[in-house]
């Protein structure tokens, strides 16, 4: 069967000025915390073509950088431009990584495409090292003028929205980071006006030296019973 998220790539590039308007507030944000350091391993959950990798490639050479993405021709794409990069095809779910392996985790106008979210939160949890970050940059679905342009992008991405995308609100947000200990560390809101003056969030959360718990399977199954509820 064809995999959705392939179409995507037929039309990404039409988005490009606007993905570099946004990794330039993605770099300046992790500025501000002095990230990343020299030698991190870095995770790009919905990766796509590369290019937030590649631009992190750039300015530090020593990163180890790795991208995931559940299309292969997001990933062939990629993989094409940077083959010195590390690329991967898969889910946000069951990432292909050992425990305490990444020093940062981004997740970059991909989360409402994730389907599991808290088990995506577990996943992070787990293979994020201790006092790492995750940067996550997501619609902002509180506003009801983002949810509804998000929620009628059937016309753009020629599949089932309400299948396909779940955007998360806030609260929503801040509930997965407590269930695995994460600390919110900063929250900005931004839009631009080629993207229809959708709200989104830029959020960076840490995951403390020592968290106050480990989450459970309990806990996790739990937090997805009541976002079905929802």
């Amino acid at each position: 069967a064809e995999n959705p998220f392939d179409r995507v790539i037929s039309y990404y590039g039409i988005f490009n000025t606007y993905y570099q308007t946004v990794y330039l507030h993605i770099i300046k944000l992790l500025a501000t915390r002095k990230i990343p350091q020299d030698n991190w391993r870095i995770l790009d959950i919905g990766c796509a073509n590369g290019n937030f990798l590649q631009k992190l490639a750039q300015k530090n050479t020593s990163l180890e950088l790795y991208g995931l993405d559940a299309s292969p021709k997001m990933i062939a794409t990629a993989r094409h431009r940077a083959p010195k990069l590390n690329w991967r095809i898969g889910n946000a779910e069951i990432l292909p990584f050992p425990d305490k392996y990444f020093n940062l985790i981004t997740i970059v106008d991909a989360l409402h495409y994730i389907q599991n979210q808290p088990l995506a939160f577990s996943e992070c949890n787990r293979v994020l090292k201790p006092n790492g970050y995750l940067l996550i940059y997501t619609p902002s679905v509180d506003h009801i003028w983002s949810r509804a342009i998000l929620m009628s992008g059937k016309w753009v991405f020629n599949f089932d929205t309400e299948k396909f995308i779940k955007p998360p609100k806030l609260a929503q947000i801040n509930q997965l980071a407590k269930i695995v200990s994460f600390n919110l560390l900063d929250k900005t809101m931004l839009y631009f006006p080629s993207m229809l003056f959708i709200r989104y969030w830029l959020l960076l959360l840490h995951k403390p030296k020592l968290p106050n718990h480990e989450a459970s399977a309990n806990d996790i199954m739990q937090s997805n019973t009541n976002e079905t509820k929802n």
